[in-house]
């Protein structure tokens, strides 16, 4: 079972890239995805809510913060996958079931690194109809994460489909596999130019 928040700034930065600041608590409450570091069962640091999906024995909480700004001709950004220890909960303790909640966590990852690569590759103007549409096609790889998510939990029946959790499992790693060239957080492009910029 997953739950997931999109935080997504848009402005100026107060900060150098690609340096981010957590408080001390802050940094004891999160990961932040990493290529080959696992989630624990130690990292579920959140109690059960009253109200949750009936049936759920865990529950992953992540996030994908995305902040960006357009300076002059550059565009700077910084987007990386966060897993909430404090949101995240289990009732069970199986390797099985880590490896479900796992995957939550790369599915998240899976769409962050699908937000990097459009930012690396989509061609964007200096104009305020070019940013805009920028902007939408953003919020479009955003918004589908919550639906890979339900997907994933409803083909692997919450993992208690083995075959279609293992169908999953290779499909998480084909897919990061083939997204390993936007692993890096953070980055800047130069805008081109229209003929309306000048």
């Amino acid at each position: 079972m997953k739950y997931s928040i999109v935080r997504l700034s848009f402005g100026l930065f107060f900060i150098i890239f690609p340096l981010f600041v957590f408080s001390q608590k802050e940094e004891k409450q999160i990961l932040i995805w990493q290529n080959g570091k696992k989630l624990s069962w130690r990292d579920f640091q959140g109690q059960e809510p009253t109200k949750h999906f009936e049936g759920a024995a865990a529950e992953t909480a992540t996030k994908i913060n995305c902040t960006y700004s357009f300076k002059n001709d550059t565009l700077k950004y910084l987007i990386y996958t966060v897993f909430d220890k404090t949101e995240s909960w289990t009732k069970i303790f199986t390797d099985y079931a880590l490896a479900h909640e796992q995957n939550h966590f790369n599915i998240s990852e899976i769409v962050t690194r699908r937000l990097r690569k459009y930012f690396q590759e989509a061609q964007i103007s200096n104009t305020k109809n070019s940013k805009d549409n920028f902007k939408m096609n953003v919020q479009k790889i955003i918004n589908s994460e919550p639906a890979l998510q339900n997907e994933y939990d409803k083909q692997t029946k919450f993992g208690l489909d083995s075959s279609q959790q293992y169908k999953w499992n290779r499909y998480v790693i084909k897919t990061l596999d083939s997204l390993k060239s936007f692993t890096q957080i953070s980055g800047k492009k130069i805008l081109t130019f229209s003929s309306q910029d000048r």
